[in-house]
């Protein structure tokens, strides 16, 4: 019977990641259908894995470790350079759907055991209006980790090898790829806390170590790699960044790009984006202490991580950081995981709150984001068609030692390689 119910389990975990990863092709079909490489998947990634072979592991990126990337690369190296940019999307793909697969499977049952509220939550981040910065990309691709990471550490037992290799090999990943071991540190030792049991230990151990290493890491070559321009920090640029790049983002994807963000209400006045932050605020403020295994560790993430990029944001090498962030689709990476938890709660809102007027509000909200937000943002923008595979046929044509540049999305950026030596 065990059996079994393993078997159909595993049938309907592969359906829902067939599915999604149609939703997600149906929203950037370029992403298999025309792969190239996007910014440092192949300008730093690739090139380094193809220069350097596995020693690139231990180069910090940016100020710390991002170890999935790197490897991503290093195992696209037997492929073919035509073909490396579609391994390198579908490796960001499969990341993208991880969290889903893990949110529905059995342990995932028991973090909302509610099946619609499973598939909508999962609906909701596969849709979500303002990833276009985070989207079948590997740069980026350590978003979608963190948030499988989460799920991890929120998880209950590890039952089976088989589970307690898996969790510590993505935990330990995630702890390796990005700053997201020191925000997912405090959310492991609340899950020690609640638990006190050998799992718990066991991760919060794992993360840390991550963690400590990130911050030696971040120490030792942050100065030589973050930007040095001003911050250019004020209370009406809090508000503005809050109210637009969480709130007016997540309730209304693209259209506050067109539309909101260029009305005179939201460009001369305070009062939208004021309003805006106040309604995150809130939305989190209600959330953050619920007595819920899985909701609380999403909530202090999203806000942590917000936090943490408005003190030191990257997205400008000259201009005054803030002032930037104030724009649509400027830094939209660092809104991704908030507006999942300000979608999150809202869903929590909707259907188990106490208050009556709280529960009708939020499914305004939701309706909102479900019947404006996700429709006008699900088109991805495609790359503009640089004709990659051309250019990679040109660097295979090319004699060892010679050095080719191959252009790459966004448009101005370029992959530089130089030909390896034939070998005897």
């Amino acid at each position: 019977m065990d059996r079994m119910l393993e078997g159909s389990r595993g049938r309907t975990l592969f359906g829902i990641a067939a599915l999604s990863f149609l939703i997600l092709l149906s929203r950037k079909p370029d992403a298999v259908l025309n792969a190239q490489f996007w910014a440092e998947d192949g300008a730093v990634w690739y090139r380094q894995a193809y220069e350097l072979g596995w020693q690139c592991l231990l180069l910090p990126q940016n100020g710390y470790f991002q170890t999935v990337s790197k490897l991503i690369a290093l195992l696209s190296l037997p492929v073919a350079l035509a073909h490396a940019p579609l391994l390198f999307n579908l490796a960001a793909l499969s990341f993208r759907i991880l969290p889903v697969v893990l949110l529905n499977s059995a342990r995932g049952c028991g973090l909302v055991p509610n099946a619609g509220a499973r598939l909508l939550a999962s609906f909701l981040y596969l849709a979500h209006p303002y990833s276009f910065e985070v989207f079948a990309n590997v740069t980026n691709i350590h978003w979608h980790l963190a948030l499988s990471a989460l799920l991890v550490l929120c998880m209950g037992s590890w039952e089976g090898g088989w589970r307690k290799a898996f969790d510590v090999a993505l935990v330990a990943l995630c702890g390796l790829s990005g700053p997201f071991a020191l925000f997912l540190a405090p959310v492991a030792l609340w899950r020690w806390h609640r638990e006190r049991s050998r799992r718990s230990f066991a991760l919060l151990a794992i993360i840390a170590a991550a963690a400590a290493i990130q911050v030696l890491a971040i120490a030792m070559t942050s100065d030589a790699t973050r930007t040095a321009a001003p911050l250019g920090a004020s209370w009406a640029g809090l508000v503005r960044i809050v109210g637009g790049q969480v709130a007016a983002a997540g309730l209304l994807g693209n259209l506050w790009a067109t539309t909101l963000f260029h009305a005179g209400a939201w460009q001369h006045g305070i009062a939208l984006p004021l309003a805006g932050a106040l309604l995150v605020a809130g939305v989190f403020a209600r959330t953050l202490l619920l007595p819920d295994r899985l909701l609380p560790g999403l909530m202090f993430l999203g806000a942590a991580l917000f936090a943490a990029a408005l003190v030191a944001p990257q997205v400008s090498s000259t201009a005054p950081q803030w002032p930037v962030l104030m724009n649509p689709g400027a830094g939209g990476r660092y809104a991704f995981i908030p507006i999942v938890a300000f979608h999150g709660a809202l869903l929590w809102l909707a259907f188990r709150d106490g208050r009556r007027v709280v529960r009708w509000s939020a499914r305004l909200l939701l309706a909102t984001v479900l019947l404006v937000a996700i429709p006008a943002s699900w088109v991805v923008r495609p790359y503009a068609d640089l004709d990659f595979r051309s250019h990679a046929t040109r660097f295979e044509a090319a004699p060892p030692g010679t050095v080719v540049a191959i252009p790459i999305n966004p448009v101005g950026w370029t992959l530089k390689l130089r030909k390896h030596e034939a070998r005897d």
